[in-house]
């Protein structure tokens, strides 16, 4: 009879550590879904009452001060030991960013004619990109031509203008979208350029 009382002691505390087990796995769950949903309640809340554009205003304002903070925490280690060899590290701290602004110059010198080339490349392969498809859109409808009651010409030449409206767009559209690119290329500059000497700053007063 004490076996059988051990053995339903063994079996029930195996139950008890399943339901236990099981318990915490499912209040885990329930603690990610409340944040989940919190996190969307609270987004909802500061859209209505329209908190959003000032946060980002916000955070556009201080980005240079976090990006500041990064470039002092990654360079901090090279300038200490730059110091711990005797340079000062004012000096240690102006030679880094010497040698990283130098990089970061090399890497725009080399990227941006690139980038240049190809967006003119583009420009100037728009007109036969388009010849291309319509080529095709042309052979594809020679496959319906002796379909009766569907007017190929006549859908085949709304498919034609419609891609020439797109292209003539794209054209027409395309400095406007690199002047916009430039615009937000140097604004990004800009905080970084303002972050860098916050950086300096911080490094400076490690």
């Amino acid at each position: 009879m004490i076996l059988k009382k051990d053995k339903k002691e063994e079996i029930n505390i195996k139950k008890v550590n399943e339901v236990i087990d099981l318990s915490n796995i499912l209040l885990k769950i329930s603690i990610v879904i409340l944040i989940i949903v919190g996190a969307y309640a609270g987004l909802k809340l500061l859209s209505f009452i329209s908190i959003m554009p000032f946060i980002s205003k916000f955070l556009t304002i201080i980005s240079p001060l976090f990006i500041g903070l990064i470039i002092a925490w990654l360079f901090d280690p090279i300038v200490s030991k730059l110091q711990k060899k005797g340079l000062r590290r004012a000096i240690g701290t102006t030679v880094v960013y010497v040698l990283f602004i130098g990089i970061i110059f090399i890497v725009l010198y080399s990227i941006i004619p690139l980038l240049s080339d190809q967006l003119t490349d583009f420009a100037k392969s728009i007109p036969g990109i388009i010849s291309t498809v319509e080529g095709w859109i042309d052979k594809f409808f020679q496959n319906f031509a002796n379909v009766e009651g569907f007017d190929v010409d006549g859908t085949k030449l709304q498919i034609m203008s419609k891609i020439q409206e797109f292209g003539t767009n794209m054209a027409q559209s395309l400095p406007e979208i690199t002047v916009n690119i430039v615009g937000s290329f140097f604004s990004i500059m800009g905080t970084f350029l303002i972050g860098l000497i916050i950086g300096f700053y911080f490094l400076v007063g490690f």
